[in-house]
């Protein structure tokens, strides 16, 4: 046991000492417009197509939500998991952490078309949606800035949701909006036009398995689940597909949209309000 663990270390001294650049191991940072990317040095030879493929996103997605960004949204890049994924927030600021491994496309639910543009029209999707601010949140946000929640200072999620109402919605809605997106910005690769789901689905009608409420998905079945949160995409964007099929593209983005002079308002109460005055398309 003693020579095995001498072993290892020997074999750790032997890793740490390979000569490696101490200035890959700094940070840099590239700015444009609206990002500015962080990244290590050997990360340089991407960054070009990171700049490229978020402007592109939120040219188009900026202008479908009506959005104008206060701040540059910040894209931190690392490559430090098996495998490729991102994950967006708002507060205290606009962050996307950008994993650059190969994405693993399980379950047949990834037909991404390049994996870059692919994860920040997802991601950016999140920020745009989540960031907007309605009118009393101007005002907050200029007294406290974007509030994190801190689970050792329970106040901290009150003034969380007076400067960042948007981001507390169900899982599924946050995702179902995201998945819809990254499909319409991928050329029509993406979840939404997956065959997974619909595999999912036809089978739980066969097997005569009832659909859980909103509850159940967000406590139980992301869980208990094999698929565990993917379940929330799946539910989410097949929603959505679902309205905007039934209701139309526009109806979908209105409920999503926030227009500056509202005041706080649920996504319940903002799903009657937009779909009950919606008429029904006709197929």
């Amino acid at each position: 046991m003693t020579v095995f663990i001498i072993g290892l270390c020997s074999l750790s001294g032997q890793y740490y000492d390979t000569g490696t650049d101490p200035a890959s191991l700094k940070w840099f940072q590239i700015k444009t417009k609206h990002f500015k990317v962080i990244y290590r040095d050997y990360h340089s030879d991407l960054v070009n197509n990171v700049l490229v493929s978020a402007e592109k996103a939120f040219k188009l997605l900026s202008k479908i939500f009506q959005y104008e960004s206060s701040d540059k949204i910040i894209i931190n890049t690392y490559d430090v998991s098996d495998y490729g994924f991102a994950a967006a927030s708002t507060t205290p600021q606009n962050f996307i952490r950008l994993e650059i491994e190969p994405l693993e496309p399980g379950y047949e639910m990834v037909p991404y078309n390049e994996r870059i543009q692919w994860l920040l029209s997802h991601e950016l999707v999140h920020i745009i949606v989540n960031d907007a601010e309605v009118q009393p949140e101007t005002f907050y946000r200029d007294v406290f800035g974007k509030v994190p929640p801190d689970k050792i200072q329970p106040l901290s999620a009150f003034y969380s949701l007076l400067t960042n109402y948007n981001r507390y919605t169900p899982r599924w809605h946050q995702e179902g909006i995201a998945v819809f997106f990254e499909t319409w910005l991928g050329g029509g690769f993406g979840r939404i036009l997956g065959s997974f789901d619909e595999m999912y689905f036809r089978s739980m009608v066969y097997e005569g398995m009832p659909f859980p409420s909103q509850l159940d998905l967000e406590t139980l079945l992301a869980h208990n689940s094999i698929l565990l949160e993917n379940i929330q995409y799946i539910y989410g964007g097949r929603f959505l597909a679902y309205l905007s099929i039934i209701y139309g593209t526009d109806a979908v983005i209105d409920w999503f949209r926030t227009i500056k002079g509202e005041a706080y308002i649920g996504f319940e109460s903002k799903f009657q309000e937009v779909f009950d005055t919606k008429e029904v398309r006709k197929s």
